[in-house]
This record gives structure tokens, C-alpha cells and sequence, in this order.
């Protein structure tokens, strides 16, 4: 059977395109020396263009997985150098994470359109946490750094936005949102056991504990209310 002459041209475009694009790239970064870490913004912006084009339609994977990717090395890379230009990227990521996220289907029939939505919502997921964690650390913690109430900001961020997700996941019967308000609660849980308890301590510290377990608690009572009356509506 003969390929079809278009999608092969197709292809041949795209792919020569893509790798003139990176060489441009690497030219730009050797030639004008601009710092590598910009070119990571110039990545993210062209993911972020790819995800709102005919391209995301035709290659649903190509996108979220790419961003998935690039939210992890340039998280990675700012963990190890703390360079704040990496701030753009992640930020880029993050907004065009939150675009995925609002224009996916409600529905996932194929094992396609399910991969693609485990990878957009954990997407998302991993560029507001390592956007938020990177954003706190270069404003708050480097400008405050006596100030040891300050790690509450960040903790209660991730709870907050949990179980806003879990219970809104609640209310509008999505899983994926139910799981994604999940993981930035385990976030939240995690950093306040295994990292917060360890640098606070006295009332701060108990505060902290007391409040979190009285939000989950909160949290518990309103997501069963909402399942409730979402089940009486449906």
C-alpha cells in the first residue's frame, strides 16, 4: 500500500522545519550568547504554541507529553541552579498546562484521549507545583530568610488549591480533577510532615498541624455535602 503524498510531505515539513528551528537555537545561544536557561523559554513558548494548533488535534500525545517533559528538566535544573530566568518557562508551562486543561473533553473513550488526559491533568499538576515552589523560593524564602512562618505560604497553597480540585471534582463528577486535587494535597501532606515539622517549632508548628488537619477535615464534610446533592441533581 502507497503512503499517502501528503502526510509524507507533511512530515518531511514539520520535521526539517523542527530541526532547522533547533539549530537556529543552538546557533543563537553560541553566537549572541544568551544564557542557556532563556532557551528553555523559547521552548516552552513553542509547546505552549503547538498545544493551541491543527498539530494538538492531529497528534493529541505530542503536547502534553512534551510539556510533561520540559516541566520536569527545567523544575530539575532550577532545583540545581537556581537561575530565576527559569521562571519564564515554568510559568509559560503553567499557563498552557491550565489551557489544556480547560479545553479537554469531558470524556475519554479511546486509550488515546485517556493517556492524553492522565498527561495534561498530571501536567498541569507538575508545572503549578514546580512554577509555585520555584516563584516562593526566589521571592519569599531569598527575601525573608529569617522568617520561618514563611513556609507556611506554600503548604497551604497546595492544600487550598487540593481541595478546591476534590471538591469541585465532586460537584461536576470529574475524576480527573478529583485526582489532580489529590496529588497537590499529597504535595501539601508531604512538605508539611517531612519538611515543615523538621524547621519549625512551638505553637508555629502545631498551628500549622492543627490547621492543616482542620482543613481536611472541612474538606471531608463539604466534598460529601457536594456528592451528595450532585447525586440528588443527577
Amino acid at each position: 500500500m502507497q503512503a499517502n503524498p501528503t502526510k509524507v510531505d507533511l512530515r518531511v515539513l514539520w520535521i526539517t522545519g523542527t530541526l532547522l528551528f533547533g539549530l537556529s537555537m543552538v546557533f543563537l545561544w553560541r553566537d549572541l550568547e544568551v544564557p542557556i536557561s532563556a532557551l528553555a523559554a523559547v521552548m516552552a513558548v513553542g509547546i505552549a504554541g503547538v498545544s493551541m494548533s491543527r498539530v494538538d488535534r492531529q497528534m493529541p500525545l505530542v503536547a502534553p507529553i512534551l510539556m510533561v517533559l520540559l516541566v520536569i528538566g527545567v523544575g530539575g535544573w532550577y532545583a540545581m541552579e537556581r537561575d530565576p530566568i527559569l521562571l519564564a518557562p515554568l510559568g509559560v508551562c503553567l499557563a498552557a498546562s491550565l489551557g489544556m486543561v480547560a479545553r479537554e473533553p469531558r470524556d475519554a473513550r479511546t486509550p488515546e484521549e485517556q493517556v492524553r488526559r492522565v498527561a495534561v491533568w498530571y501536567g498541569m499538576v507538575l508545572a503549578a507545583l514546580a512554577a509555585s515552589w520555584a516563584t516562593y523560593f526566589q521571592l519569599v524564602t531569598l527575601r525573608f530568610p529569617g522568617d520561618e512562618a514563611r513556609r507556611l505560604l506554600l503548604t497551604a497553597a497546595w492544600m487550598v488549591v487540593g481541595v478546591a480540585l476534590v471538591v469541585g471534582a465532586r460537584w461536576r463528577d470529574r475524576p480527573a480533577a478529583r485526582d489532580a486535587g489529590f496529588a497537590f494535597l499529597a504535595a501539601g501532606v508531604g512538605k508539611l510532615v517531612l519538611y515543615d515539622t523538621s524547621h519549625l517549632f512551638g505553637m508555629v508548628r502545631i498551628a500549622e498541624l492543627a490547621g492543616a488537619g482542620a482543613v481536611l477535615l472541612a474538606a471531608a464534610l463539604l466534598a460529601g455535602r457536594v456528592g451528595m446533592r450532585a447525586e440528588a441533581r443527577s
